[in-house]
């Protein structure tokens, strides 16, 4: 089956950018994308990911989707409330690629692209989220979803927030906040860690580092933490372009090319006018605190000021269980032995000295030095801190060991 969607950005869709033909509805059929004359030749333009440049015949053929338009779709969470909605009609119900990226909702639709139905012009899944939704609603009902009950209710109740638009595989819902899009990132039933508080810490512990993050807050609903964080792909009603490191690199990252900081360097120097030393100073922040599932999705540029620069760090939370390995490694590390002169190899690609790169780690390290009492102040409790002391420490003894 032949299907057609066209894409654009703007606060009503106005600008058009190009459109898509899906011939087919697998993970690997045939899909074109081809730039819209007046984005190629008007100015306005801009490559949407390095391997799509406007510079060119603006016609691209992909098998599936591809990757910038994935940066706009659902993840595993958001996937699986769009197909518990259709089995909720169809319990034989199967979802494609493309149903996948038009069913997201568009008012929480990472990033600027925006779909539209080329016959009417329609935004696709052009619905607002409810402000009248309250966070223990959505706590119940991420609770229920969580568990995969049988019931759609609680499906229903996360999709009217426009969740489907989010990313990663945990439960979590878009929320009008003071006027204002942001997202809330809920507890599961079976998490044997406070989740939420910790991610809340390591985002504190960022903003102390010097590296920047989405302004975020922990509150409690009925005992529980859930933390609700403001959106870094708006500023107010204008929709701000993002692109993920998967996208950047050409890479989807599903297991058949390790990703590896080196490669995302070399990328980041190549396309983009991101600030380097940020990024090194990141990685070395997401060592000092074990964050392993450091996704290519969950990295990412915006483009502003006509160029594309570090989005906030974002989807950081420590990982207690000892040798659990990085996602993308560094310098080909991806557990802590060695990582200190992976760093260092990894400053070096960063354009530091020696000595920079020294002096980053050392200043990473003393931000984050009192991470138990910001740990305490969030409310986790001694046994958490103790258990998360066991990998943290012997981490930092590692990274530290060439200071």
């Amino acid at each position: 089956m032949i299907r057609h969607l066209d894409v654009r950005m703007g606060i009503n869709a106005e600008v058009p950018v190009g459109s898509l033909t899906a011939a087919g509805d697998t993970e690997s059929s045939p899909v074109y994308f081809t730039y819209d004359p007046s984005f190629l030749y008007e100015g306005h333009g801009f490559d949407l990911a390095p391997m799509l440049p406007i510079a060119g015949s603006g016609d691209f053929t992909f098998a599936g989707v591809p990757l910038f338009l994935q940066d706009a779709g659902p993840d595993r969470w958001g996937r699986h409330l769009l197909l518990r909605q259709a089995r909720s009609v169809d319990p034989l119900a199967r979802l494609g690629e493309v149903d996948y990226l038009r069913n997201v909702s568009d008012f929480a639709r990472q990033g600027a692209l925006r779909l539209t139905d080329p016959v009417t012009g329609e935004v696709l899944s052009d619905t607002p989220v409810p402000s009248e939704l309250t966070l223990d609603v959505l706590l119940d009902a991420a609770d229920r979803a969580a568990d995969d009950v049988d019931s759609f209710a609680p499906f229903a109740r996360l999709l009217e927030t426009g969740t489907s638009a989010l990313g990663g595989a945990r439960p979590k819902a878009s929320v009008i906040d003071g006027g204002d899009l942001k997202i809330a990132k809920f507890p599961m039933p079976a998490d044997r860690w406070n989740v939420p508080a910790w991610e809340q810490v390591t985002l504190d512990l960022a903003g102390r580092a010097g590296i920047e993050r989405p302004v975020s807050r922990l509150v409690q609903v009925g005992g529980r933490g859930v933390v609700v964080l403001d959106r870094f792909d708006r500023a107010g009603a204008t929709r701000v372009p993002y692109m993920s490191f998967s996208t950047l690199l050409d890479n989807p990252d599903d297991g058949r090319r390790p990703p590896d900081y080196l490669d995302v360097v070399a990328m980041l120097r190549r396309y983009t006018d991101a600030d380097l030393a940020e990024v090194f100073r990141r990685v070395v922040f997401g060592v000092l605190m074990n964050n392993t599932d450091d996704h290519l999705r969950n990295m990412g540029l915006l483009r502003r000021r006509e160029r594309w620069e570090l989005a906030p760090m974002f989807d950081v939370n420590p990982e207690p269980e000892f040798g659990r390995p990085r996602h993308t490694s560094i310098a080909g590390r991806s557990t802590h032995i060695g990582i200190a002169e992976a760093l260092g190899k990894l400053g070096g690609a960063c354009r530091l000295t020696a000595r920079g790169s020294l002096t980053v780690v050392a200043e990473v390290a003393d931000a984050t030095a009192d991470w138990r009492e910001v740990a305490e102040a969030s409310g986790i409790p001694e046994p958490e801190i103790a258990r998360m002391a066991t990998v943290l420490d012997a981490v930092r003894a590692e990274v530290l060991r060439a200071r």
